[in-house]
């Protein structure tokens, strides 16, 4: 009756490990922070073709999963990927009382621009943006030149418009 009982146990075991999902990576004792639904925190994740398959408690996850690869993080932290937009908020918040100056391809279409700008906004200062200050781009510059028309002080800089070949 044991000796039945030990192979019936043995037998089992071997039955439940094979049928253990095939995963590249198991990273374990750690702490990972999810950011889900419910902001859940794991101790461990399963990893497979480069994508986590699952973020659970340790004992589980070494219960479910057969890893090819192993990694103890030694209880240190592990966060989603950050993705950074780069945004400078202020630059960006006094860009949008500036000349949007973006695609324009002529000094006549720039002029019509901060025209059409300063006649919306009577009451603001001109100030543009939108162009390329690149040594490499052929184009016009007029530093002093937006003056003329204009029906108030206006800040200028460097200006190039790409010129069509």
């Amino acid at each position: 009756m044991k000796k039945s009982l030990l192979i019936l146990s043995v037998i089992s075991s071997l039955t439940l490990y094979s049928q253990k999902a095939k995963v590249d990576l198991l990273v374990y004792n750690a702490t990972i922070y999810t950011v889900d639904h419910a902001f859940s925190v794991g101790q461990a994740m399963a990893v497979k073709n480069g994508r986590i398959v699952e973020v659970g408690k340790t004992g589980d996850l070494e219960n479910k999963y057969e890893a090819k690869e192993k990694l103890d993080a030694q209880g240190k932290f592990i966060y989603p990927g950050f993705i950074d937009a780069h945004a400078h908020f202020v630059g960006y918040g006094r860009s949008l009382f500036e000349v949007d100056l973006f695609g324009s391809t002529s000094f006549d279409e720039a002029i019509e621009r901060v025209q059409k700008f300063a006649a919306e906004h009577p009451n603001w200062e001109m100030r543009q943006s939108g162009w390329s200050r690149s040594p490499t781009r052929r184009g016009f510059s007029w530093p002093g030149q937006l003056q003329r028309y204009l029906d108030r002080p206006a800040r200028a800089s460097w200006v190039c418009v790409p010129v069509q070949y």
